[in-house]
């Protein structure tokens, strides 16, 4: 598929090829706006043909709200459908639109617009997310790439703390795979074995470490700990790091209480049949 030199991401026209590869959407890419920079058309991702206003031909032609198209190609809701000239136009005539409005009268306008966007779910995080990555090379396609040279460069697989330092985000690897491990083995890499430098510290955190770490948590808080808790972030390691230790929340409890202590705490005493 035949691509655009240029497109526009988080509103910021760049090289198709800087910021390349991108994650297909339709007959587009995912996350950006494929930009004619000479005749500032926009390319449509429904139907593939470049046009100066997207927002009037997505709505007349394709029969779809602008919101519904932003979210279904990974855009952000306030992401401009048009070239630079039409939309300065548009925002000029909005400003004299607001200049001849009375002072009641825009408050009342601002008023509609305020409840209109409250009374509808605006919640597009992990959609917009796509647009925004894309503006730091963190999407699927180029998270991918940057893993793959990286390890060629080194002849080897990187280390967490390698491919931090060489700008591959991890909450994005996370946000796109689930997890690090299963980022490189679809990048082609062996994943390092635990222990290896930079991998989690959840290889380095002792047994004793984390029972103790129970047993701190019962003398501040005067109860034994959930994994509620752990959750919220009162312990110091994360919930898989006591799963993969002691196989399940209860046998991590176990390891660092008695029956006794058991029976009496208010929660566990209900709850000793996830214990032994």
């Amino acid at each position: 598929m035949p691509h655009a030199e240029h497109v526009i991401i988080s509103g910021k026209v760049s090289l198709y090829k800087v910021k390349a590869p991108f994650v297909e959407s339709g007959k587009s890419v995912h996350g950006a706006l494929e930009y004619d920079i000479a005749s500032e058309h926009i390319k449509c991702h429904e139907c593939g043909v470049f046009v100066a206003c997207l927002a009037n031909h997505i709505r007349y032609t394709h029969r779809i709200t602008t919101r519904t198209y932003k979210l279904k190609h990974g855009l952000k809701l306030h992401s401009c459908l048009m070239g630079e000239t039409a939309r300065k136009i548009r925002s000029e005539t909005a400003l004299r639109n607001a200049a001849s409005m009375s002072r009641a009268e825009l408050i009342a306008k601002m008023t509609s617009m305020s409840a209109c966007r409250s009374s509808r779910d605006t919640s597009n995080k992990d959609h917009s997310l796509h647009e925004s990555r894309n503006s730091k090379g963190h999407c699927r396609e180029q998270l991918l790439e940057k893993l793959s040279k990286l390890g060629k460069d080194l002849g080897r697989t990187p280390t967490e703390k390698e491919f931090s330092n060489s700008g591959v985000s991890q909450k994005s690897l996370r946000f796109h795979f689930g997890n690090v491990r299963s980022a490189m083995v679809i990048a082609g890499l062996s994943p390092n074995s635990p222990g290896a430098s930079g991998i989690s510290r959840r290889a380095k955190t002792t047994t004793d470490r984390l029972v103790v770490s129970l047993r701190i948590f019962f003398y501040n808080y005067k109860r034994i700990p959930r994994l509620s808790d752990v959750r919220r972030g009162l312990l110091t390691s994360a919930p898989r790091t006591y799963f993969d230790r002691f196989g399940s929340w209860g046998k991590a409890i176990a390891a660092a209480f008695t029956r006794k202590q058991l029976a009496k705490d208010q929660y566990w005493s209900k709850h000793l049949d996830e214990v032994y």
